[in-house]
């Protein structure tokens, strides 16, 4: 199971700088699904530590 496909499983928010790493870290359009869904998982796609990944995630 890689880094993306334990944020499905995973009850624990990944810090910011964790999640910008590893959406950096990417082009699939799968892990960036998987980033994504964590984020709402955990209601923080609006928190302002997390704003910037709307347009990352959201606009594409």
């Amino acid at each position: 199971m890689n880094q993306y496909q334990m944020l499905y499983s995973t009850p624990y928010l990944s810090s910011s700088e964790m999640l910008r790493q590893m959406y950096k870290g990417t082009k699939k359009e799968d892990n960036m699904y998987a980033i994504r869904e964590h984020m709402i998982r955990h209601d923080v796609y609006l928190d302002r530590q997390y704003r910037g990944y709307y347009y990352w995630l959201w606009c594409k």
